[in-house]
């Protein structure tokens, strides 16, 4: 439509000699462009992706969310994380805080049982005592 209207007010002759104040926003704008030679409008068959949002719905998706997990979280299936039979389980920590002075340590346990701890020294971070448990 506003192509239109350019066309028409071109074949009336030079258009931005009439009154302006008259005119769209938008046709002024395209209209301020076409007092230079190099600048060419162009109609595109570029579709705005917003356009495919309106209309009926297709067939419902059914998604498994369990299925899209193992899919996206396993690369490969016949690989599975299994511990042997009576294995024990260690858990590691660090910690570093300050109570009337600073103080850091580490420990390792298994499920009730402390197998291994100590302190660090005075000036290790919350991070490094965790890298270092």
């Amino acid at each position: 439509m506003l192509l239109k209207q350019i066309e028409d007010r071109q074949r009336t002759g030079p258009i931005w000699q009439e009154g302006i104040e008259t005119l769209d926003k938008s046709l002024v704008v395209i209209l301020e462009f076409l007092k230079y030679q190099d600048v060419e409008i162009v109609v595109t068959n570029i579709v705005n992706p917003a356009s495919f949002l309106s209309g009926s719905m297709g067939e419902p998706v059914i998604h498994e969310c369990l299925e899209a997990i193992e899919a996206t979280c396993s690369s490969f299936l016949d690989l599975k994380d299994t511990l042997p039979e009576n294995t024990e389980t260690w858990s590691t920590d660090g910690s570093s805080c300050v109570i009337s002075g600073r103080h850091a340590g580490y420990v390792v346990t298994m499920s009730r049982e402390v197998i291994e701890s100590g302190p660090l020294p005075t000036n290790t971070s919350a991070q490094k005592a965790e890298v270092t448990a």
